[in-house]
């Protein structure tokens, strides 16, 4: 009887049947010995070995990278035709020598507007507004694909003097967060991460006249500044460590000694460049490896301006307020701003966003006398939307504003009244 059990429990488990063990796969049903059987007699071991290799990769293979949805229904492309009629108050003589004319397209007209997505209370995309060294090509970022992402990019170009658009440029993988322009046709893009395309932050050098791409490095950045003649100078984040990427190869990097781990950077006149810092303002030269001047302080700026005529330095802080820095005194001017800072070397004054209304209060220098407060929403025609970027444009002797609703345009004061010219608004 003893003997009988001892056979039975043999025969459920299995044991003395001539068996070999399975290869653990993703679906679990495919075994080394069925592989084998489709294989051709006569077929040398390293055959055998390549194969099974071949399953073993082809079992494991990760699940493919999601699509970015892709979407243009905002931009219209054709060969004829003049594009968006533009009051021609708008529209002033183009000299023959400004860079927008280097790039125009002339067989092509481009039709575009920022894109409302209807995501909670609503929202554009768009991260970054910049002008280049003349003022004559505006470029916007514009990000498309789903609410959480993945997100795709594209860079829009506008002739400041006619606003007609130059060129979109598209890079249907890349979250293009900040972009700043070098010279020649060449601009330095930040793409943040996008995890979900095992991507990871980098700056990239991208050719606005040949669309190649090159001088890629991967980095993670607060902020960073084009110094001509030099090269791109960057502060990565969570470390103190800034660099000098030259132009001719980013990974040749010069490094700079500093003690902040996060920071803002702002370039003078006089080829030096300035880290406005979490511990200290730290002012540095091309070359060197540590800072001319370092001034410990106990704030957290959010925006700066350098003001050229007074060797003085405005910025904002995460509490809202103004403070203007001079020599090694800081003074604080204005409280509950918002984050809209520009210093109009034409002109010379400096322009604050305020929380109220979303206003601005402008200010004359060096005495920083508070001239005036403006509501831009308020001015004919009237909008909806909080600055995202504020400049100055000298051929228009007029403002130009970009708001959180798409809108765009020229801010003026006509006799004693405060007036816009619309020249794009969101589709909706």
């Amino acid at each position: 009887m003893r003997y009988l059990y001892i056979f039975i429990l043999l025969a459920l488990t299995g044991c003395g049947n001539d068996q070999k063990p399975k290869s653990i796969t993703d679906q679990g049903t495919t075994t080394q010995v069925e592989i084998k059987k489709t294989i051709k007699k006569g077929a040398s071991k390293s055959e055998i070995a390549k194969r099974l290799q071949f399953h073993a990769e082809d079992t494991f293979k990760q699940d493919p990278l999601p699509d970015v949805k892709f979407s243009d229904d905002n931009i219209l492309i054709t060969t004829g035709g003049t594009g968006f009629k533009i009051n021609k108050e708008a529209i002033v003589k183009m000299p023959s020598n400004i860079s927008a004319l280097r790039l125009e397209n002339k067989m092509k007209t481009i039709l575009w507007q920022p894109k409302w997505h209807f995501w909670g209370a609503g929202t554009i995309m768009i991260p970054s507004v910049v002008l280049n060294q003349d003022k004559s090509i505006l470029a916007i970022v514009e990000l498309f694909g789903e609410e959480h992402g993945p997100f795709g990019s594209r860079i829009i170009l506008i002739n400041t003097y006619n606003w007609k658009i130059i060129a979109i440029h598209t890079f249907k993988d890349k979250k293009i967060t900040k972009i700043t322009f070098a010279t020649g046709n060449k601009i330095y893009c930040f793409a943040s991460e996008q995890p979900l395309l095992k991507q990871k932050s980098s700056i990239f050098r991208y050719n606005l006249k040949t669309k190649k791409l090159d001088n890629k490095l991967e980095c993670n950045i607060c902020d960073m500044l084009y110094i001509p003649g030099n090269g791109l100078c960057i502060k990565t984040k969570n470390d103190t460590e800034l660099k000098l990427l030259p132009k001719s190869n980013v990974k040749k990097t010069f490094n700079f000694t500093t003690k902040n781990s996060s920071g803002i950077l702002i370039y003078t006149p006089s080829s030096r460049f300035i880290l406005l810092g979490n511990k200290s303002i730290d002012t540095f030269s091309p070359g060197k490896y540590w800072a001319e001047q370092s001034i410990p302080y106990q704030y957290k700026p959010i925006s700066a301006q350098y003001i050229d005529n007074s060797n003085q330095i405005a910025f904002l802080t995460s509490h809202n307020e103004l403070i203007i820095k001079t020599k090694n005194h800081f003074r604080k001017i204005s409280a509950h701003t918002g984050e809209t800072l520009y210093y109009n070397n034409t002109l010379n004054k400096l322009i604050v966003g305020k929380k109220f209304k979303d206003s601005l209060e402008l200010y004359s220098l060096p005495d920083l006398l508070l001239e005036e407060t403006v509501i831009p929403g308020s001015a004919r025609p009237k909008t909806k939307g909080t600055i995202l970027s504020i400049n100055y444009l000298p051929h228009h002797k007029k403002y130009l504003v970009f708001d959180s609703f798409g809108n765009m345009y020229l801010l003026y004061k006509k006799t004693r009244r405060w007036e816009k010219i619309l020249i794009l608004q969101s589709t909706r």
